[in-house]
């Protein structure tokens, strides 16, 4: 709702990635949480859902609407999305553009 009232967003986030892994074991979670506690694992169809779901309504949310670039950023690569045109722009193929911690709006 704020991205689509007030444009433009600096980002979005959820904590953490963890893929493969599973609770117990050390995951992005801080040291301090026990392991697993915040994680997104890759079982997780309903939490991947959502965020890819978020992500799209990031992507449709910008008021600019002509060539807004959402921009993902991760330790392995990073992965873009062109709202524009609708592509995917990926330096990582291993991640899904819907996964990533973080975006940034590039106009």
């Amino acid at each position: 709702k704020h991205a689509a009232d007030t444009p433009p967003i600096a980002g979005l986030n959820f904590w953490a990635w963890s893929g493969e892994g599973r609770a117990g074991q050390l995951l992005g979670d801080p040291p301090h949480e026990p392991q697993g506690w915040y994680s997104v694992f890759d079982t997780d169809a309903g939490t991947h859902a959502a965020i890819f779901d978020c992500s799209q309504r990031m992507l449709t949310s910008n008021a600019d609407g002509d060539d807004a670039l959402l921009r993902t950023q991760g330790g392995a690569g990073s992965v873009g999305m062109d709202a524009s045109e609708g592509q995917v722009i990926s330096t990582s193929p291993s991640l899904s553009p819907s996964l990533h911690a973080s975006f940034e709006h590039v106009s």
